[in-house]
């Protein structure tokens, strides 16, 4: 329902129970009636005049207080979508900064390291020995390439030699 109508609503059930009983009064008292009847009508549209402003003040105070919310709504709606944008932002900062540092990480491991193929006849000692001029070394190959066994050398299989 609308305020409209609900503002004719009221107006009209105000006049109905002000109007009729003062018509009906008027009626029964006799004598100088018309005046008393002219009297009632005018304190009921009075009456009714006064109920309509009323109305209307509510409905102004409903539309101020909807307008605030929706405000309020729309303060909100924006600060969610400012924070989620920063934190986006922060999670892309921070996914950049990881991803170089493993890029330079990679790099430096890069660096660190050589390949070497393994041959028929070759031990760790005798590569050592030749990578690093100590067959004593040989451990610090082993340590580079935990998947390897010093004691069965794949021939054909690239190694890590660390620097």
């Amino acid at each position: 329902m609308t305020i409209t109508k609900i503002i004719t609503s009221i107006t009209m059930l105000a006049m109905a129970t002000i109007i009729v009983p003062t018509i009906t009064q008027a009626a029964s008292h006799g004598g100088n009636a018309a005046v008393k009847k002219d009297k009632m009508a005018k304190d009921a549209m009075m009456k009714k005049d006064e109920m309509a402003k009323d109305a209307m003040m509510k409905k102004d105070e409903m539309a101020k207080d909807a307008a605030m919310k929706k405000d309020a709504m729309a303060k909100d709606a924006m600060m969610k979508k400012d924070e989620m944008a920063k934190d986006a932002a922060m999670k892309k900062d921070a996914m950049a900064k990881d991803a170089m540092m493993k890029k330079d990480e990679m790099a430096k491991d890069a660096m660190m390291t050589s390949h070497y193929v393994i041959k028929s006849g070759d031990s760790l000692w005798t590569i050592a020995q030749g990578a690093y001029g100590d067959g004593a070394m040989w451990t610090k190959i082993m340590a580079a390439n935990s998947n390897i066994d010093a004691d069965r050398l794949i021939v054909g299989k690239t190694i890590n030699l660390p620097k």
